[in-house]
């Protein structure tokens, strides 16, 4: 079995291969510049209507402060949360067939893949935290302070990275993005509900703890506040209640400890590396189980696990006559004699070109035929040009930019062959 150290089924280097799939992951990501551009204006939009709603532009503070303050630091780190939990969603599951393939064929491990796709977002996991936290940190009224400023962005630049890894695991783990939007807020809500807003750190039931001290809210949440309130020493009262005076009796209300700083920054980096070393090992396993289920298959077989882990299943059967089935035991697909096969298309030679040896497959009383002769069809095309338009540049340089995929290509698929036309790089 193939090691993550192993490089004998690689034909290409190690450099060659993190240089190659990060190259495309980066301009996969950047393909469409609409979609950047949309994360930028989505980000300042969120970050001025939120500076608007906790528009504050006094330095002093009182008691309908610190609800204020303590809302929008929650807030602040909700919204980094959900939006890159939710940015990274489609990362892996939109090119689990693609990555099978070439994984399959060798062209590169796991670990060049899941690295190049994870550092491809590392800039926007940066840029957007720097972008969201220069608007709505001085709109909002938090303390102005230069030094308070730097430590309560760079701890939003760890709470998106510690989301986004989360989000990776959900990414790896999931069939479809369509799966992965469904359970993702179902599997924040608790991590959301820990974080020390909506329930006393020191209300956590005995039980619940464990939930509290792996969600990446709680650790930024205590950092948040601790920078907020440390050094503010008066709070008005205007009531004759009993009022909460300094900053210090605001952390200690919350049973956040000032203490705790540095251990909750290591351990937000704790989280983002466990976190992405758990989505690595699921990518891993799903590679591993695909490559040797795969292996085991007879040659010229298909496999309906493997065809259902590609999504492929659908599609193999609708251009497989209708009277064909699949014989999970002996890995076969056995084929009625006893009536005629409707066909879909040129595709429906396929299975004849499977292997109709019943004592060597193992099918017992069944028969393997070859689809007859008079079901069998040639396709063939003559002179077939495809053009299409680029995307990129022409705007700038005002003129018409288009690119040949095929030119001038004819050919003929013959019954039993399979045939790729691959268009130009």
């Amino acid at each position: 079995m193939e090691t993550l150290t192993d490089s004998s089924r690689y034909e290409a280097s190690i450099f060659q291969q993190v240089k190659s799939v990060f190259w495309r992951s980066w301009v996969t990501n950047i393909r469409d510049p609409m979609v950047v551009r949309i994360k930028f204006a989505q980000t300042i939009f969120f970050a001025l209507v939120l500076g608007l709603v906790y528009l504050k532009t006094s330095d002093s503070y009182d008691q309908q402060d610190i609800m204020n303050i303590n809302g929008v630091i929650f807030i602040i780190i909700t919204n980094l949360s959900f939006t890159h939990v939710f940015g990274v969603l489609n990362v892996f599951p939109l090119e689990v067939p693609v990555f099978m393939r070439e994984y399959g064929t060798g062209l590169y491990n796991v670990a060049v893949y899941y690295l190049s796709k994870t550092l491809v977002e590392i800039p926007f996991l940066i840029i957007i935290p720097i972008i969201f936290m220069s608007i709505l940190y001085w709109m909002s009224g938090l303390i102005r302070d230069a030094d308070a400023f730097l430590v309560a962005t760079g701890i939003s630049i760890l709470v998106s990275n510690a989301a986004a890894s989360f989000g990776y695991v959900i990414s790896t783990a999931v069939p479809s993005t369509t799966a992965g939007l469904a359970i993702a807020p179902a599997l924040m809500i608790p991590f959301l509900l820990f974080g020390g807003f909506f329930l006393n750190s020191g209300s956590t039931p005995d039980y619940l703890v464990w939930l509290k001290y792996i969600s990446w809210f709680f650790y930024g949440n205590e950092i948040l506040v601790v920078n907020q309130w440390e050094d503010v020493t008066q709070i008005s009262c205007t009531t004759s209640s009993s009022c909460i005076s300094n900053g210090a009796l605001v952390i200690s209300s919350l049973n956040f400890d000032k203490d705790n700083f540095y251990l909750d920054i290591g351990l937000l980096f704790a989280l983002i590396a466990a976190f992405r070393i758990i989505a690595f090992l699921i990518l891993l396993f799903r590679a591993k189980r695909i490559f040797l289920i795969k292996a085991v298959c007879e040659e010229r077989c298909i496999s309906e696990t493997f065809a259902s882990e590609l999504n492929l299943t659908q599609y193999i059967r609708s251009f497989l006559p209708l009277r064909h089935t699949f014989d999970p035991r002996g890995r076969q697909w056995l084929f009625d004699t006893e009536s005629p096969a409707r066909t879909h298309g040129f595709f429906s030679e396929y299975p004849g070109s499977l292997p109709q040896n019943k004592a060597q497959n193992g099918m017992g009383s069944k028969e393997l035929h070859r689809i007859p002769e008079w079901q069998q069809v040639t396709l063939s095309w003559s002179d077939v040009t495809v053009t299409t338009t680029a995307r990129t540049n022409c705007k700038i340089r005002k003129e018409t930019c288009s690119k040949t995929i095929l030119n001038s290509v004819s050919g003929e698929v013959r019954p039993g062959k399979l045939v790729a036309i691959m268009g130009a790089r």
